[in-house]
């Protein structure tokens, strides 16, 4: 299975990098994609109604009262575009705006939200007043734009051109380009595009090298960014500062807004068979932007101690850009020091929170930071970096090291056994869920 997302992702990656728009080449990459996508997501239909389900009722519980509907709200129609929520994804920014479509739903807003089908059939589902609508991909591709992220972009156009009569605010991230438009906005449309972790900041962040792709990439992010009734969201100031700097866009501090992402208790938990009684965990996309390869090489330095002869490394995510990094953990597999499991549900990663010794984030890059307030919610030490926007979620009390320090990250390690775990009530106060709903409900009714 995991050689099939090899697979699938080597696809995505040539089609993310071609620009033979219109070619017989695309139209081949297009349909091989499709038929892969189709084939392993036919069975997920169900499976993601049944967590978006799920979801909605965890939401509920944690707004609580201030769930209330308003009824001036049902007059605003809001179209939240989540590409791969039908697929099963469980990443953060996937579950950060599906908790942002219910947040507002349960305002009273008018939601849809807007997701790739798995079949390539346009299907229409509602789930306790949230609609989700599954759009097929389209071959067409008139913006200019790499043939994976183009094919998506032109099925959301065609589905906000249907509703030219009435106002809509559509919600999309800027990775992906989801709603990018070449020209100005129709004006029935006011784009909210949140500001999160980015492709061209990870390939800018590797290579000082500006690569054909890269180039082209960030002129359209730049002229996407300056677009009218564009209004920019981030949910760091750490991913503003990048991306000013990256798309040489000074004025952006000034023309976007700092929603910090709050995020839900965690679920009840769903046990997992074969985890180790002792553990350290690592939750994330096995990737250079996570830091995989630093946290595996102090593990395997680690081996020797005799403390750690007792712990194993438990690593959650599923395959990235670090191939190598891969390799390494299946060898470690084998010698049974490390555990991989890949896309583990909301229940499962509290299972795997609430019994680990500390939770590592060894990032080199984050816009943000959820898993940091997973661990907080979850009571537990953090040994992490402080990139981009963990400085900004994390507390002072974390055992912390530098990116990509290898000796610093063993020394944080073996300070972890004996450390016990600080407060974090103060700190989690300010990323509540209900303080995201509010800024974005104050942003669109304003």
């Amino acid at each position: 299975m995991r050689l099939f997302f090899t697979y699938l992702s080597s696809l995505k990656s040539i089609m993310v990098n071609t620009r033979i728009i219109g070619s017989a080449l695309e139209g081949v990459l297009f349909r091989i994609y499709k038929r892969a996508m189709y084939s392993l997501n036919r069975d997920h239909n169900a499976e993601y109604l049944d967590s978006v389900s799920r979801q909605i009722c965890r939401i509920r519980s944690e707004l609580d009262e201030y769930s209330v509907q308003v009824t001036r709200n049902k007059s605003y129609r809001i179209l939240v575009v989540i590409r791969f929520l039908s697929h099963g994804t469980k990443a953060g920014v996937v579950w950060t705006l599906l908790n942002l479509a219910i947040g507002l739903s349960l305002r009273g807003f008018n939601v849809t939200i807007l997701t790739e089908s798995c079949d390539g059939k346009a299907r229409i589902f509602e789930k306790d007043g949230i609609v989700i609508e599954e759009l097929p991909l389209e071959l067409q591709n008139s913006d200019d734009l790499p043939g994976f992220y183009g094919y998506w972009n032109a099925a959301v156009k065609k589905r906000i051109v249907r509703d030219s009569e009435s106002q809509i605010f559509a919600i999309s991230t800027l990775a992906g380009l989801e709603t990018f438009f070449k020209h100005e906005l129709p004006d029935h449309l006011k784009l909210i595009t949140y500001l999160v972790t980015d492709h061209v900041i990870q390939a800018q962040s590797r290579t000082r090298k500006n690569s054909k792709r890269l180039l082209h990439l960030k002129r359209l992010e730049r002229d996407f960014l300056i677009l009218q009734n564009n209004i920019l969201v981030a949910d760091s100031n750490a991913i503003v500062a990048a991306l000013s700097k990256i798309l040489e866009l000074p004025q952006l501090p000034e023309t976007s807004k700092v929603i910090h992402i709050g995020w839900p208790a965690l679920t009840p938990q769903e046990r997992i068979d074969g985890i180790p009684e002792n553990f350290f965990l690592n939750i994330g996309t096995v990737s250079w932007r996570k830091g995989t390869r630093t946290l595996l090489s102090a593990w395997q330095q680690l081996e020797s101690e005799e403390t750690f002869r007792h712990y194993k490394l438990v690593i959650c995510g599923v395959s990235g850009d670090d191939f190598l990094s891969e390799l390494l953990i299946r060898k470690l597999v084998k010698r049974n020091r490390v555990v991989r499991l890949s896309n583990i549900s909301e229940g499962q990663k509290s299972y795997l929170m609430k019994r680990c010794k500390a939770v590592v984030i060894p990032s080199n890059f984050e816009s943000f930071g959820i898993v940091g307030l997973e661990a907080m919610s979850a009571g537990k030490l953090i040994v992490s970096t402080r990139e981009g926007g963990l400085d900004e979620v994390l507390p002072q009390t974390i055992l912390e090291f530098k990116a990509r320090s290898t000796s610093e990250l063993i020394s944080q390690l073996k300070q972890s056994v004996s450390s016990s775990v600080p407060t974090y009530e103060q700190q989690l106060a300010k990323f509540r869920i209900s303080r995201m709903i509010e800024a974005f409900e104050s942003l669109i009714t304003s």
